[in-house]
Order: C-alpha cells, then sequence, then structure tokens
C-alpha cells in the first residue's frame, strides 16, 4: 500500500508539474498579478511588499511575484511540491523563502503581509472557514487577498473528470473524494486532496464581509473601455444586480476574488 501511495503522488507530482507549466496556465497567472498590480497598485513599492502564497504547489505563483522584487514567502502541506518548488526557484536564482505549513494554521504573527494569494486552495482543505480566518489574520490593514477556487455555478470545472460535478447534489458528492483517494486517483488527477467544496462568489462574498474584508470579483474588474457597447451595459448590470451576475458566472468555471482587509479590521484565527 505504501509503494502505490508512493507512486500515485508521483502522479500527482508530474501531474501538476505539466499542468501548471501550460503557457495557458502561466499566462492566467501573470494576467492575476497584472490585474492586482493595475488595478489596485500593488507595484510601486516591491521590495518592501510582503506576499505571502498559501498552498503554492510548485510556486509557479511565487517565482512570478518574487522575479519582480516582491517579499515572497509561500507555504504547502505538501512537502514534495515544496521540495521541488524550492528546487525551481533555486535553479531560477529567484529568492522565495518556502515553508511546509497548513493553510488551516499559518505560522506567522497577526497583520504580517500586504497581499495573501490562495490559488485553486479552498476548495480542497478540510476547514475553508479556518482558512478564511487565517488569510485574513495574517493580513494587515488595507492588505489584499486574491482567492481563485471552484464555481459552483458553471456546470463546467477541472477538479474531476465528472460531467456535470459542480451540479450534483451534495448527497451525491459527499463520498466521492474517498473513492478518488482509493480507487479510482485518476478521475481527480492522482490529486491526494481532492476537491471537497463548491462555491459561488455571493456565499464567499457574505463570509468575507464577516471578517472585515471588502470584496470585489471578476466583474467588478472588467475593463468596459476596452469592451463592445453592448457587453459594456451587461457588466454594468451585473455589478447591479446579483440576478445577472449569477448568469455571467455560468461560465466562468472558477471564482476569482480580490478582497481588501478593512482599516478597522481586527479579524483573529478562532
Amino acid at each position: 500500500m505504501e509503494s502505490q501511495n508512493i507512486n500515485a503522488h508521483e502522479k500527482f507530482l508530474d501531474y501538476t508539474s505539466d499542468r501548471m507549466d501550460a503557457p495557458v496556465v502561466q499566462r492566467r497567472f501573470a494576467e492575476l498579478k497584472n490585474k492586482v498590480e493595475s488595478a489596485f497598485n500593488r507595484c510601486s513599492n516591491p521590495e518592501n511588499t510582503k506576499v505571502l502564497d498559501v498552498g503554492c504547489g510548485i510556486g509557479i505563483q511565487s517565482r512570478l511575484w518574487a522575479q519582480d522584487g516582491y517579499n515572497v514567502t509561500s507555504l504547502d502541506y505538501d512537502p514534495g511540491l515544496i521540495s521541488l518548488a524550492s528546487e525551481r526557484s533555486k535553479s531560477a536564482g529567484i529568492a522565495v523563502d518556502y515553508h511546509v505549513a497548513s493553510a488551516e494554521d499559518i505560522p506567522f504573527d497577526s497583520g504580517n503581509f500586504d497581499l495573501c494569494l490562495s490559488i485553486e486552495l479552498l476548495e480542497h482543505v478540510n476547514d475553508w472557514e479556518k482558512c478564511l480566518d487565517e488569510f485574513c489574520r495574517i493580513l494587515n490593514p488595507g492588505g489584499l487577498l486574491l482567492l481563485t477556487t471552484s464555481n459552483v455555478i458553471c456546470p463546467k470545472q477541472n477538479e474531476y473528470r465528472l460531467p456535470l460535478y459542480s451540479w450534483w447534489p451534495s448527497f451525491l458528492k459527499k463520498n466521492i473524494p474517498e473513492l478518488v483517494r482509493t480507487k479510482y486517483p485518476a478521475l481527480a488527477n492522482h490529486s491526494p486532496c481532492p476537491a471537497l467544496h463548491w462555491f459561488s462568489i455571493f456565499q464567499l462574498r457574505a463570509e468575507l464581509k464577516k471578517r472585515g474584508m471588502t470584496v470585489y470579483d471578476r466583474i467588478d474588474l472588467i475593463d468596459l473601455d476596452s469592451r463592445p457597447p453592448v457587453v459594456a451595459a451587461l457588466v454594468n448590470m451585473a455589478r447591479k444586480s446579483d440576478a445577472v451576475r449569477f448568469l455571467f458566472y455560468l461560465f466562468y468555471t472558477g471564482t476569482v476574488v480580490f478582497a481588501f482587509k478593512d482599516s478597522q479590521s481586527s479579524s483573529t484565527s478562532n
């Protein structure tokens, strides 16, 4: 059994490397970084901007920020991923401070970071609410959380090789992660932590507001100047109406959240 687990983990590392090295993923990460910098003015003083990449995987996002002079600390629960991320950073001559740690218990002081990255992580953890507590806790007032995760509204998803899985009822989803871990690992690309949770932007917005965060999403950040008048009109409608916003999310395979920690917030971990 142990050798089977090792073999499955190696397949997961290989899959993760191949997927994260794909040009389309590299472009998406670069676009997210550019969006943060341009929309929220995060690039004026990178060497004094402390970035925490939670669930960093093989470190693609970490290196992207660090190569532009940001002070980057990264953590992941999987020692194999951290080892691979560290090797890649050293090979590229990019300084990143890597740690093996859990997103549910981040080993840093409150208010220690200016930017927290949580990329495709929240759907995989056991206690996602505890993770949100921790993300908000480690940010300083005015700090920004960039979070990407699953989208329950869209029928298409990338976590399982199962049709329309986002829309499956909870009682059908309940046993799938364990079946994937024990019998059918290829259905979740050999992930040791297959997706457990499915979120909507409305749920995440409400949860983050409770934690003293001001929330924006991908619709709020669409540049209307570059869009045709009809599209701009629809986007404006979505910004004013959650019913219209819901319709947009039928076509997004993931949820992207940009959340500022309010200057008066005193979020702490439970």
